[in-house]
């Protein structure tokens, strides 16, 4: 397989990882950065944990699901401050605990945060969980126990995504429709959002919400057009922004630390900032025997170390940090004091322990190399 990629003249290739690196299939769903570093990745029937080195394997099996009868949408990973995985797929919950397994028993993981009984949605909201019921309640748990209980707006309509940002909560609906809820007040603020009327009825496929500083994002897809949008709310001012409109469907996006939207799609990868607006920044292309086919994009994540990763539906995954490269190269060059055991950190030693049996020295760097 070959792919070409580029920023500019100079911006290096992605390396590409597949089932010859370990992947158990070329189909990745989803990608996520993990709070040490790793990556985890949903295929069609397990969740992946990349330490960069090595894949480690959690198969989903039907019997471990926990129903979720108001989520209806796609593949969905999230992780939580006790460093569980859990994956979210069309009615179904899992939960992955990296080094143990696939939990058996999800039900039991909820009793712990104090929620019981039979939920229709979950959510990983920084520090906190939020799950909705049948009997339209929204019920939020710090972890051990349920700090919050209070009815659903929307006639107890099921959001399909609630993100948190410090104390406020937000309700997301496929709609386009977004409620803030307050926990310290306990009101909701509904955001009429001037945009969504004249695409909802068009809207479809699943949304995905992000929040970076004060802005939440909200991305559509349309069943009408293969297009996607955009839609962008101002946390502080609680006004909405001109939506971004993308000519693909949005399969994911995230935000880089300069303030760029970063947009995965069928018809590739888009890059979208203040300055240049919206442009395509990469023609994605593989080789398949006698012809060069382009690649479609189900996915975008960048990790704590700088590296952008693009998962695709065919093709395995995409990788590349223009300031480091590779991020491991295992030779069998032996070093003078290779025997002599040396880290920088309690947490570079549990990493060295991750990656590969007898490791002796390991230094852990953040995103600028230090």
């Amino acid at each position: 397989m070959i792919c070409q990629a580029a920023y500019g003249e100079n911006s290096p290739t992605f390396d590409v990882i597949d089932m010859r690196h370990g992947l158990p299939e070329s189909r990745i769903r989803y990608a996520l950065p993990l709070t040490d570093g790793r990556m985890a990745f949903a295929t069609t029937t397990s969740v992946e944990v990349y330490d960069y080195a090595h894949f480690h394997s959690y198969s989903i099996e039907p019997q471990d699901a926990y129903p979720l009868e108001g989520y209806h949408a796609h593949r969905r990973l999230a992780c939580d401050a006790e460093g569980r995985i859990w994956l979210k797929n069309k009615g179904e919950l899992y939960a992955v605990i990296p080094g143990c397994g696939v939990v058996s028993d999800v039900g039991s993981q909820l009793q712990k945060m104090g929620i019981e009984g039979t939920i229709s949605n979950f959510d990983v909201c920084g520090d906190c969980y939020a799950v909705t019921t049948p009997k339209g309640e929204l019920v939020v748990s710090d972890g051990s126990s349920v700090i919050l209980t209070i009815a659903l707006p929307q006639d107890g309509a099921v959001p399909e995504t609630i993100a948190g940002n410090g104390h406020y909560l937000y309700l997301c609906y496929e709609s386009g429709l977004v409620y803030e809820l307050d926990m310290e007040t306990h009101s909701y603020t509904f955001h009429s959002n001037p945009f969504s009327a004249q695409a909802s009825a068009a809207l479809a496929n699943g949304i995905t919400v992000r929040i970076y500083g004060d802005c939440l994002y909200m991305a559509h897809n349309r069943i009408s057009q293969d297009g996607g949008i955009i839609h962008m709310l101002d946390t502080r001012s609680k006004e909405w922004r001109t939506p971004l409109v993308v000519p693909s469907r949005i399969s994911s996006f995230v935000r880089t630390d300069a303030g760029q939207l970063l947009i995965a799609g069928s018809e590739g990868y888009f890059i979208a900032d203040s300055v240049q607006g919206l442009r395509p920044v990469d023609t994605l292309i593989t080789w398949h025997g006698d012809r060069w086919v382009g690649i479609d994009v189900s996915g975008v994540a960048m990790d704590s170390y700088g590296g952008l990763w693009l998962i695709t539906a065919e093709n395995g995954i995409l990788y590349r940090n223009p300031r480091r490269g590779r991020h491991f190269a295992c030779t069998g060059k032996e070093y003078r004091y290779g025997k002599q055991r040396q880290y920088c950190s309690p947490q570079a030693e549990e990493a060295a322990a991750r990656l590969a049996a007898g490791i002796t020295n390991c230094s852990l760097e953040d995103r600028n190399g230090y």
